[in-house]
């Protein structure tokens, strides 16, 4: 009895802590539709000044960064971005406002996703962290580990006339950057997005795999295959857009529709032992990671 008392009163710190680590959402008293975060001692860490598309008050907190919106929207700058959007991580830090177009927050590509800031645009990681400063007045989605950046640009409409809808820019100068930022290759105001393969192989700047590197593909292609078919299309880019480091032993592998940088991407985790593959999907507005069994 004596030696369970003793397991318990060692097992109480960790218990508290782990009730502590528990977030949820809370409402305003005076309008129960704007919300704030808090943990389960009740320590508030983001207060309930905003409205949240994905959960309501008494929702737990179950993704590593929160996704919310202020009650207002905030005036557009002169390239129409909206600052309305935050996402904040599990402390309550504000870490972004996503690119945020046709009434939804871009989704992440070959691990990295875009982020406005004072009328620029750079890209952050799965983690939140600003790999790509804000340095762009636009930059299209990664694709093949490039990007098409708009070095001169301004806001000219919305598409079709829809309001808050696909915006279209005025550009005038264009240039390609890597997964470093680095400019790479400048272009002209005129080019055909439709063939961004060949552009990209005639520049030389589609990395080239080793045979170990196919076989990872061509691994991770089997165990993802029912995913990929349900889709319907037929062919597909393979992207290895991340590999293991010393905080991680993973590898992120994703698929992208040829010619196509524009579409979300099939991204997957798969451990360096194939061991573990984890799908990598868009929920609550932040990525999460759910394991393909």
């Amino acid at each position: 009895m004596r030696l369970t008392l003793l397991i318990l009163m060692a097992l109480l710190p960790v218990i508290a802590m782990g009730q502590q680590d528990g977030l949820y959402y809370f409402s305003n008293k005076a309008n129960p539709q704007i919300v704030g975060v808090k943990t389960s001692a009740g320590k508030v860490i983001i207060p309930a000044a905003y409205r949240s598309p994905y959960a309501k008050a008494g929702d737990s907190v179950a993704t590593e960064q929160i996704f919310l919106c202020d009650t207002a929207t905030q005036k557009p700058d002169a390239m129409h971005y909206n600052y309305s959007v935050k996402v904040f991580d599990r402390t309550g830090n504000f870490l972004y406002s996503p690119y945020y177009t046709n009434k939804e927050a871009e989704s992440y590509h070959e691990g990295l996703r875009q982020y406005v800031e004072k009328g620029k645009m750079g890209f952050v990681d799965r983690n939140g962290k600003k790999v790509i400063p804000a340095k762009y007045p636009f930059v299209y989605n990664f694709y093949r580990g490039c990007a098409f950046a708009c070095l001169d640009c301004s806001f000219r409409g919305f598409q079709n006339n829809v309001p808050d809808g696909v915006p279209v820019y005025n550009a005038n100068k264009w240039a390609i950057i890597n997964r470093k930022g680095t400019l790479v290759k400048k272009l002209g105001a005129d080019f055909d997005f439709d063939f961004c393969d060949s552009l990209l192989m005639a520049y030389h700047l589609v990395e080239r795999y080793t045979a170990a590197d196919g076989q990872l593909i061509n691994n991770v292609k089997k165990i993802v295959a029912s995913r990929l078919a349900a889709t319907k299309q037929k062919k597909w880019v393979a992207v290895i857009a991340e590999r293991p480091t010393p905080g991680s032993n993973f590898y992120e592998v994703d698929f992208r529709q040829e010619n196509n940088f524009e579409n979300n991407d099939h991204a997957f985790l798969v451990s360096a032992d194939m061991k573990k593959v984890y799908e990598l999907i868009m929920r609550n507005g932040v990525m999460v990671k759910k394991e393909v069994k």
